[in-house]
């Protein structure tokens, strides 16, 4: 009986643990559940991942505006720099239009000028002799292969000076020749068509053609620009510079059939046996003014002259020809036929005979308004053409060198040489105004020859705007665009006298083929003074005044000149 109460007691016992159990399953998530849980996971995820790409595609759309922005910016400027080149090329468009009206109507006037009191007076050693002038090229019976060379340069018919040179330069048998003929006019043209044309291209190379210059860079500028171009159809053909800097092997032999240089390097390689002087047939000193002068190169002229064969052709050019310069040129060369300016008026004033054809126009027009309007500003053109003033610095604070300063400053300056005295004085302005942040160079005998090639390369290339130079720039050198020339110092020569034909030779750096010019004469005592009112007498005529002054106020003189 014992035992039932127990068994009793475990059967009770037993519901319990069952319920206990079914409680413990009914914990358990349903699959609902867990789907509706793994659906919450799942969002979350995606949440948080939608989260990341949109901050990752905010990022990438600023950097595409960005970039949009910066390509938008590029596309305007690139626009801009696209209208201010266009801009620029209409401008130099009508510049070179207007050269070449301005080249062509100087060139009618010097076939108006025939009779007149400013013609080339032609004086021939031989008056038996029955040589005209040249009208066309083709008179000229050339070679063809020069004469294309010729229409490729752009001449279509000879200068001036070409129509009476050439036929004696190109003479058989050949004839000595002084020629003088403003800067500009062809000569240099002249010359090295007649070097060319007696030179027979042989192997190996003789010399000759010897070209004689006072500075390297008139003697690049010919090979340069000259030269090569009118020797573009002579395959074969050989041409050396004699310049510092210059070096042929001892013992060795020129292979050149031209040499174009300066006097020391030529008497150099003559002394030395390099150039063989006795193949040479045409003889050539340019700027020769300075070349036979006595305070110029005249000892190592004569050396060369001298051992130049008897039957050797002699060819002097230059733009001013002293009456001492041309007595002495006559005894250093045989029986010289000369062709001479007859004033020194019609080089410094050359623009006034354009007036001449202004005036042609006005009379031919009948009372044409609109032809008579179109004259009338040619006229006003032409008067403005080169302007020459002075300004008396001696007050100045500061004054040459700070008056200069202030000048750049104040001035939209285009390109411009500023010629000074001495080398120190030159290497100071060049400190001064490049100290200022001008983009300027300097050139004289003491800077050296590399640096002075690549000086001139620069300034012809708009590189440098500015360039300060002793005279030794002064001469012959061509560079377009100048529309500024300062003489810090007035020219003198050694002994300290007015030097007239440096005078003139500087500003006509300037105002060439009808473009503006300038030319700025600094004052800093009283003997400049004198010295550029000896000039002024020296060249005007009926007392009118060449040279201008202006007041002493760089704004006053920024708002008197216009020299863009």
């Amino acid at each position: 009986m014992a035992e039932e109460p127990k068994k009793e007691e475990e059967e009770a016992e037993k519901p319990s643990e069952e319920k206990d159990e079914t409680a413990e399953i009914a914990r358990v998530p349903s699959d609902t559940e867990v789907r509706f849980k793994a659906h919450a996971i799942l969002n979350k995820v995606e949440n948080a991942e939608n989260k990341r790409l949109s901050s990752t595609d905010l990022k990438a759309k600023e950097e595409a505006e960005k970039k949009e922005e910066v390509a938008a910016a590029a596309a305007a400027e690139q626009a801009k720099l696209k209208k201010e080149q266009e801009i620029e090329n209409k401008k130099k468009a009508a510049s070179d239009t207007l050269t070449k009206r301005m080249q062509k109507l100087a060139l009618d006037i010097q076939e108006r000028q025939k009779n007149s009191s400013d013609r080339l007076r032609v004086i021939q050693s031989d008056q038996s002799s029955h040589l005209s002038s040249a009208k066309t090229f083709q008179d000229l019976n050339l070679p063809e292969h020069l004469i294309k060379a010729i229409f490729e340069m752009g001449f279509e018919r000879p200068s001036a000076i070409q129509e009476e040179a050439l036929p004696r330069i190109l003479a058989n048998p050949p004839r000595n020749l002084i020629g003088q003929a403003q800067s500009g006019s062809g000569k240099t043209a002249a010359f090295v068509l007649g070097m060319l044309f007696r030179i027979n291209i042989d192997t190996p190379a003789t010399c000759q053609g010897l070209c004689v210059t006072p500075t390297r860079e008139l003697a690049v500028q010919i090979f340069n620009n000259a030269v090569t171009p009118m020797a573009a159809h002579m395959p074969g053909l050989k041409v050396r510079l004699a310049l510092a800097g210059e070096t042929i092997e001892r013992g060795a032999k020129l292979d050149s059939h031209m040499v174009i240089g300066t006097p020391g390097k030529v008497v150099d390689w003559l002394k030395r046996r390099i150039i063989d002087a006795r193949t040479i047939k045409v003889f050539v000193l340019d700027e020769a003014d300075n070349m036979v002068a006595e305070s110029g190169h005249r000892a190592n002229s004569l050396l060369i002259k001298k051992v130049m064969p008897k039957k050797c052709q002699s060819l002097l050019f230059s733009a001013t020809f002293p009456d001492e310069v041309i007595s002495f040129a006559e005894k250093m060369i045989h029986n010289p036929d000369k062709i001479l300016i007859e004033s020194d008026e019609y080089l410094v004033s050359f623009y006034l005979l354009l007036l001449l054809v202004v005036s042609y126009i006005i009379i031919a027009s009948k009372c044409d308004m609109k032809l008579t309007w179109i004259a009338l500003s040619i006229m006003k053109q032409v008067l403005d053409i080169i302007k020459q003033i002075w300004i008396d610095c001696q007050q100045y604070d500061g004054g040459k060198l700070q008056f200069l300063e202030d000048i750049y400053s104040l001035l939209a300056v285009g390109k411009s040489i500023i010629f000074v005295g001495t080398k120190r004085d030159a290497d100071s302005v060049h400190r001064t105004l490049a100290d200022s942040g001008y983009t300027c160079s300097v050139l004289h005998s003491s800077v050296e020859n590399e640096e002075r090639d690549r000086t001139m390369e620069a300034f012809r290339k708009d590189e440098s705007n500015v360039l300060i130079t002793t005279n030794v720039l002064a001469r012959g050198v061509d560079v377009d665009g100048v529309c500024l020339v300062v003489n810090y110092d007035v020219p003198i020569d050694k002994e300290g006298k007015p030097d007239f034909e440096t005078y003139l030779h500087r500003i006509g750096r300037t105002g060439r083929f009808g473009r503006k010019g300038t030319a700025i004469n600094l004052i800093g005592d009283q003997k400049s003074i004198e010295v550029l009112a000896a000039i002024e007498a020296h060249f005007s005529t009926g007392g009118k005044e060449m040279i201008a002054m202006a007041e002493c106020d760089p704004e006053s003189l920024a708002d008197t000149i216009d020299i863009l």
